[in-house]
């Protein structure tokens, strides 16, 4: 799965632009939401910083080119 800097910008604007419309709402029905939201980014966040963390120790050569994740 290879995910684009454009892609991942576009998803995050849409996360922005869901999060404002949310915070025009009454707030207190949507906190929970919005800390799910905030979670999911995160997670994302997280998964393409490992991603790439995978593949510079693969160029380095500290991990095998056949290392796959379990």
């Amino acid at each position: 799965m290879r995910i684009t800097l454009g892609s991942y910008l576009g998803f995050l604007m849409g996360v922005g632009d869901l999060l404002l419309s949310l915070a025009a709402l009454n707030q207190d029905e949507y906190k929970m939401e919005a800390f799910g939201i905030l979670g999911f980014v995160f997670g994302v966040v997280a998964f393409v910083r490992l991603e790439k963390l995978t593949k510079t120790l693969k160029e380095k050569g500290v991990l095998d080119e056949s290392y796959t994740d379990e």
